[in-house]
């Protein structure tokens, strides 16, 4: 998606970057060779310490791509948020979808609207909802029309 493309391209590839330097936060530099880089960045949303966090704006906004239930709030031990799939609870539904850290969808949240944290007016105005697929991977459907991916 770096360079525009929906699929892996081997002889634009070769065509057109010079080389990739991969950083220590694991982000990718694509030195193209028309001296122009750009960068893949990745988002660490694995830490050493946990952030709390709780957000309403995600209420009724997350949809599960597995069994099309809305994903709901719940707090584990009083302390972590996470969104669940509410079909889980359901008898005679079967569900694949994963759990999700508030934090994390918070992060990526902010990644996917191009900004450096997340704000939850901003998200409101601009996310119409979120599909949950089953790999862990998000799809942002935006009020202009948009759809786009994040991939965990």
């Amino acid at each position: 998606m770096v360079m525009g493309l929906e699929a892996f391209d081997e002889g634009f590839f070769t065509e057109t970057v010079e080389r990739m330097v991969v950083q220590k936060t694991g982000s990718i530099d694509f030195h193209l060779k028309d001296g122009t880089v750009k960068t893949y960045e990745t988002l660490k949303l694995r830490s050493n310490r946990h952030e709390n966090t709780s957000t309403d704006e995600f209420t009724g906004k997350i949809r599960c791509a597995s069994c099309g239930n809305l994903y709901h709030r719940y707090c584990c031990y009083g302390k972590y948020t996470y969104w669940r799939c509410g079909g889980k609870s359901k008898v005679r539904t079967e569900c694949g979808g994963r759990d999700f850290q508030d934090s994390d969808i918070r992060k990526v949240s902010a990644y996917m609207m191009g900004m450096e944290a997340f704000d939850g007016a901003a998200f409101s105005e601009a996310v119409d909802y979120i599909t949950a697929l089953e790999d862990g991977n998000l799809e942002f459907h935006f009020y202009d029309g948009r759809a786009e991916r994040w991939q965990r």
